[in-house]
């Protein structure tokens, strides 16, 4: 992970860090095992398909539970 100089956070996509901030960064999720639709999100779709949960036209994000003050985020651009 990398903050560029307009404080934004470079990423791969799908990759999950932990995060220490109170906030989710522009371009990540929290890992908090939502339901996405597959026709909006068929990038993050083609990595993590259908192993979280979901059907023919949603998939989950990960939930993971993340020690106090942090928090599990998914890059998704």
């Amino acid at each position: 992970m990398h903050i560029n100089r307009t404080n934004n956070i470079d990423c791969t996509l799908g990759l999950v860090f932990l995060f220490p901030g109170n906030f989710v960064p522009k371009n990540f999720m929290l890992c908090d095992g939502r339901i996405l639709s597959i026709h909006n999100n068929t990038a993050l779709y083609s990595i993590i398909k259908n192993k979280f949960g979901g059907d023919i036209h949603n998939f989950n994000l990960p939930k993971l539970t993340a020690p106090d003050g942090f928090k599990y985020i998914i890059c998704t651009c």
